[in-house]
């Protein structure tokens, strides 16, 4: 039989890591639409002699 705590403390996990995926989802979708780095990422510059 399980404790009305060890339901509760399941259920408070379960629902962090609902959050941290929806959290995670976002970050690639943002990724994919910007880039994996973005700001951060430093353009190559080219010179011709």
């Amino acid at each position: 039989m399980k404790s009305a705590k060890s339901v509760e403390a399941k259920n408070q996990v379960v629902a962090i890591f609902v959050v941290k995926g929806a959290i995670v989802a976002e970050l690639k979708q943002r990724n994919d639409l910007h880039g994996g780095r973005g700001s951060r990422r430093k353009q190559q510059l080219t010179y011709f002699l």
